[in-house]
């Protein structure tokens, strides 16, 4: 049975590595993005009328998507930080963000007013874009909620700011023209905005959560693949560890009786070289009594001629 709390400590593992993953890949997309800020700032220099705060907004929000990156400069260097710590530094920083971009919309609302285009609705795609970039960084649905309402509260604001004509001065644009509106048009970005942010949470929630519970079977899948692997390495190793003890008992064994056998050998062969030298010596022996006896018949013979010779005589 598997440990709640070793569970719930795997889960947090995964939460945070996923979290720091997509943090990496939203560093490296980053870039991109601030490129194209670039890019847009300078085409819209040439399209639009020059006014006060064009620059000044334009740096202000440049320098605050930078801001990312040594805040992942600074998580990275705090492997210690919780998945929940991390995630709270980051909803910090799309906040700040988000409010930024909302304070420099309002700095280009008089330019919407002039192209008849009211700002709240201009602002609710770039928050929903927003939102589908961060919501794989903050990972979880209680800070996702948050931001929805804080991007729709920050969509209220940019409409009751037109509704009551609260819109920076820039003389290029004769905005004056535009200023009185009907009251009801404040209800039609707040409406579209919260729909929107509605069927953005709901859509959201339900594929990020069906890429979450894969993404979990998937890790804990390759955790318990890994674990198993580990086992069976670890299994592999005393078994091979137990053969070697094995084997290095079984020749030293061998080594052993090929010592005795040679000891053997060398004793059996010391035997049979006595032996054979005596049968050498008793051959020696045998050869020489045996030529003896046929000198002492010789003589023998050659007396008994000796002998009849003084016979007949």
């Amino acid at each position: 049975m598997v440990n709640p709390k070793l569970q719930l400590f795997t889960e947090e593992n995964l939460e945070k590595e996923i979290i720091l993953e997509n943090l990496g890949r939203e560093v490296k997309l980053r870039k991109y993005v601030i490129f194209g800020v670039i890019i847009l700032v300078l085409i819209s220099k040439f399209i639009l009328k020059p006014f006060p705060y064009y620059y000044s907004s334009a740096v202000f929000c440049i320098l605050f998507l930078l801001l990312l990156f040594p805040i992942a400069t600074y998580i990275k260097k705090h492997p210690s930080f919780s998945a929940s710590k991390i995630r709270l530094i980051l909803f910090w920083v799309f906040a700040l963000e988000v409010i930024v971009i909302c304070g420099v919309l309002y700095f280009y609302i008089p330019i919407a007013v002039y192209y008849s285009a009211p700002m709240a609705l201009v602002a609710i795609p770039i928050f929903v874009l927003y939102l589908l970039l961060i919501y794989p960084l903050l990972y979880s649905k209680k800070y996702s909620d948050v931001f929805y309402l804080l991007c729709f509260l920050l969509v209220i604001l940019l409409a009751i700011l037109e509704d009551k004509g609260f819109y920076l001065s820039y003389s290029n644009y004769p905005i004056s023209e535009y200023m009185v509106r009907p009251s009801q048009l404040v209800f039609i970005p707040i409406v579209i905005g919260g729909f929107t942010f509605l069927v953005i949470r709901n859509t959201m929630d339900y594929f990020w959560g069906r890429f979450t519970e894969l993404n979990f079977e998937l890790r804990k899948l390759n955790e318990e693949l890994e674990e198993k692997i580990k086992e069976r390495t670890k299994e592999l190793e005393e078994a091979r560890t137990v053969l070697e003890i094995k084997v290095e008992a079984r020749t030293k064994e061998l080594k052993e009786l090929a010592e005795r056998r040679e000891e053997i050998i060398k004793e059996r062969t010391k035997d049979l070289q006595g032996r054979v030298n005596e049968l050498e010596r008793i051959h020696r022996l045998t050869v020489g009594r045996e030529l003896k006896m046929i000198v002492l018949k010789e003589e023998i013979e050659r007396l008994k001629e000796e002998l009849e010779k003084y016979k007949i005589k």
